[in-house]
This record gives C-alpha cells, sequence and structure tokens, in this order.
C-alpha cells in the first residue's frame, strides 16, 4: 500500500485554482490563480514555483482573467494552455528553462461572461481538447493555423464542470462530460444530433469530475469509468460495451461501486506509475490516494494537513507530487513513500 508524507508548504500570492507540474521536470511547478477583485472581476495569474530542498517563487506572469484549468499538450511539453473566466483559451509557450512563459495565442471561445471551467486534450489525436463551461455547454476545439470549434447541441441545464474524451476502440470519438445538473452525457463528436446518452441516476449532486480508462491508466478495464460529484461519492461505472463496438444509443452506464470520499471529487489525477492509483483533490477533505483493482475502488489514504480551505490542485509525477487549496492559497508537496 502506498503511504503519503509531507514534505514541504508554502503560500501562493493569489488563491491557486489549477496546477501542474511540468512533465520533464518534476521541481518545477506551475500554478494559476483565480482572485475576484469585483462582484464580476476576476483576475489570474500563472505562478511558477521551483521545488527541491525548498518550496519557492521564481516567477509570475499576469493572465488577464481568472484561471480554471491549466493543462500541458501532451504531444508538446513546451506548450501549456489556460482557460479563463472570460471565455477564452491562451497558449504559452515555455523557455528551455522551464521557468519563463510567452503567449502565443489568445482565443475567444465563448461569450466574455462565459467561464471555462475546465479544458482537457485528447489522448491520441493531436491539438485536439475539449472545453467545459458555466452556461452548460461542451466543445471540442483544434488548435492550428485555423482554429475550428464544434459545440454540442446537446448542452447541460446548469454548469459543465468537466468534460473529457474516451480513448479506446470505440471510444475515441467519444467525450464526456458532468454537470451541475447532475447529467453525465455522451457525447458522439462523429454526430452533431441528440447525444448517445444522457443520465441524471448516477449521482446526488452535481458531476465535477469523469476519468476514463487510458493507456496508462486501467487499460485491462477499457470500458469502465469513475465519475465524483459533489455528493462525496465517486462511482466506478461499467460503460457495458463489448469490444470493439460503440455506446449503445440510449442505455447509459451500470454503477459498479459507490464510494463515499468524505468531501466533493473535485478532480481525479491518475498516478505516474501506471498501477492504478489516482490523486483526488476532494475539496474541504483534503486529498485521498485512490487505487483502481478491476472493478473495485480502494481508498489507501487519507491526507490534508495544512489545507484548510478547497483543494482545487493537484498533480503528480514520478519525482513530487504538489497539491493546492484555494481561499488559504496553501501549496504542500508531499512524498510516497
Amino acid at each position: 500500500m502506498s503511504s503519503v508524507a509531507r514534505r514541504l508548504v508554502g503560500k501562493a500570492s493569489s488563491p491557486p485554482c489549477a496546477l501542474r507540474i511540468h512533465p520533464s521536470d518534476p521541481t518545477v511547478v506551475y500554478i494559476g490563480t483565480y482572485k475576484l477583485v469585483k462582484d464580476s472581476e476576476r483576475y489570474g495569474t500563472i505562478e511558477i514555483w521551483k521545488c527541491t530542498n525548498t518550496l519557492q517563487k521564481v516567477n509570475e506572469i499576469a493572465a488577464g482573467s481568472a484561471i480554471l484549468d491549466l493543462k500541458f499538450d501532451p504531444f508538446d511539453e513546451s506548450r501549456l494552455i489556460s482557460v479563463h473566466s472570460t471565455g477564452n483559451l491562451k497558449i504559452w509557450k515555455l523557455t528551455d528553462d522551464y521557468l519563463h512563459l510567452t503567449q502565443t495565442l489568445d482565443y475567444q471561445a465563448y461569450e466574455e461572461t462565459t467561464l471555462i471551467t475546465a479544458a482537457n486534450f485528447h489522448p491520441t489525436k493531436q491539438n485536439v481538447l475539449t472545453l467545459s463551461t458555466t452556461t452548460g455547454v461542451c466543445s471540442v476545439v483544434t488548435l492550428g493555423d485555423k482554429i475550428n470549434q464544434r459545440d454540442f447541441d446537446t448542452t447541460h441545464d446548469l454548469e459543465c464542470w468537466f468534460s473529457t474524451f474516451g480513448c479506446f476502440n470505440g471510444l475515441q470519438d467519444i467525450v464526456f462530460s458532468g454537470g451541475d445538473d447532475r447529467n453525465l452525457i455522451a457525447h458522439d463528436n462523429r454526430m452533431a444530433g441528440v447525444a448517445v446518452w444522457k443520465t441524471d441516476r448516477l449521482h446526488d449532486a452535481g458531476i465535477v469530475s469523469v476519468l476514463p480508462a487510458t493507456p496508462s491508466w486501467n487499460s485491462a478495464h477499457p470500458y469502465t469509468i469513475w465519475t465524483g460529484s459533489y455528493d462525496d461519492h465517486l462511482n466506478s461505472l461499467d460503460l457495458r460495451v463489448s469490444p470493439p463496438s460503440d455506446l449503445i444509443p440510449g442505455v447509459p452506464p451500470r454503477v459498479l461501486q459507490r464510494e463515499d470520499l468524505g468531501g466533493g471529487v473535485w478532480r481525479l489525477i491518475p498516478g505516474p506509475n501506471n498501477d492504478g492509483r489516482v490523486l483526488c483533490c476532494a475539496m474541504y477533505a483534503g486529498c485521498r490516494m485512490l487505487k483502481s483493482a478491476g472493478d473495485t475502488i480502494i481508498v489507501e489514504q487519507e491526507f490534508k494537513d495544512d489545507h484548510d480551505s478547497m483543494v482545487y490542485g493537484g498533480d503528480w509525477t514520478a519525482g513530487n507530487m504538489v497539491t493546492c487549496s484555494f481561499y488559504d492559497q496553501i501549496i504542500q508537496v508531499w512524498e510516497r513513500q
């Protein structure tokens, strides 16, 4: 069983909402911040921290409006994207030392009153990512000389908190989205019309995280998917697909296991070692170390220490595990023992 212990603690300059560790240098950490200045004015920065024997902020880049998510391009680790509280997506180019950023794109995907809540790259297709929004819209954006954006016709009745792509046979063109309306929706990127299925019977509150199987996580069970909710529960779902078939229209997934984690299941971050482990950002409950064992969810450890407010951000590599909490602006570095 894995054990996690805190190694370092620091404090961000502004409330941290998203966090990423550089894929090739686990000592460099990027934090997207979200500061409410007035009732509707939100300001954001990207803080760059160096984590060795100490935890030190080495740079801070003004990003305009507040940042809700940060993601590295899986095909180009010199490219970092941020999504914002004013409906736009920015691309940043990293310098060779990873400590400086240059903005190369500012794409206005939605109205400026729309918050983009999350972004996820396609695991196997270059320059393709999905966006979720506070208006309930979920989209697929293809980057390039000419940017193509497709908004799915089936929307959430309330905020869409998260969306991500499937990966294996029959699922590469599927986008799964979760929203404040409790709905999990399976959209087919090849079809313009009605979603493959839509169900609000999985959770008792909004769905805020979705984790499908990938080649590096739970690959032995490619048609299992995890969903997390404000109802404090993590569900393991069976998509009811027989390889290599597509999803069955109108047939939602079956719940294999329902685990109470004691806090909102805001983010699910698979580990770097392809061992089935997942770091969970559990909001006011701190963090959880989880493991997938077939169709079973195992809670290996709960850890929190100085996180006294909502844990919104976390990431881990073979060299580091870092989490951040919002109102208290705490950053903590952990090590597995």
